[in-house]
């Protein structure tokens, strides 16, 4: 919903323009402190991936994937906090405070 939101239309640019800075503000001092090091057990769960596997034999990605905090900050680093990430289109929030979810 918060990203949304911050697709609708507002009254203040500078309002609008300083909603992406104070939530990367906030997603960076998750990831405080890690810049190239990454954690030991990142870099294990990482080196444990094998993109060769085919799609067909293809298992869930490991626990630590979705629970490791050193994974979560290399996620964040290499991920979500590289560029902005397309979550729908600008039809789907025409007016201030429209929302949508991945259901319909």
């Amino acid at each position: 919903m918060a990203i949304a939101q911050s697709l609708a239309p507002s009254s203040s640019t500078a309002a609008r323009a300083a909603r992406p800075k104070a939530r990367r503000a906030a997603l960076s001092r998750v990831v405080a402190g890690t810049g190239a090091a990454t954690g030991e057990s990142a870099r294990r769960l990482v080196a444990a991936f094998d993109p060769a596997i085919p799609l067909a034999s293809a298992m869930t990605p490991p626990s630590g994937w979705y629970t490791d905090p050193e994974f979560l900050r290399l996620e964040l680093n290499r991920v979500f906090l590289c560029g902005w990430q397309a979550v729908g289109h600008i039809g789907q929030v025409k007016n201030p405070n429209d929302f949508f979810t991945g259901r319909r």
